[in-house]
């Protein structure tokens, strides 16, 4: 039992590692190719939209923002963003989360947990 709960909160724990990825192609290709469900904009001012249902109408990108519609211009735009799985970010979370389990591990092993072990005598 202990092992399937251990087993699942790993998982969990690497499953929402997403980061943005920006891309090296120009955004009618990527929107074009790729087909995302969401991109980040990031504008000529430095400034992130993020467009979700994106595709291209004449020289602007359309799609929604929280919602409502908007149009962004291509020439305002200086560079478009993916969501894309971020392999270290969840490999660090991993490693913590093992960390963790380990050293609850080492201190049930060494009857710290629960056993009145680690008692410490300090001498006061």
């Amino acid at each position: 039992m202990k092992r399937l709960i251990a087993c699942v909160l790993m998982v969990s724990a690497t499953a929402g590692c997403y980061a943005w990825r920006p891309q090296s192609l120009v955004a009618p290709y990527v929107i074009a190719h790729e087909r995302p469900l969401v991109i980040r904009v990031t504008r000529t001012d430095s400034l992130h939209v993020v467009i979700a249902n994106p595709r291209l109408v004449g020289d602007s990108v359309v799609g929604t923002h929280h919602g409502r519609p908007i149009a962004q211009p291509l020439s305002d735009v200086a560079y478009v963003s993916l969501r894309r799985s971020s392999n270290s970010i969840g490999l660090v979370i991993l490693g913590g989360v093992v960390t963790v389990a380990l050293l609850a591990a080492l201190a049930a092993s060494l009857g710290g947990i629960g056993s009145g072990g680690f008692d410490l005598d300090l001498g006061y």
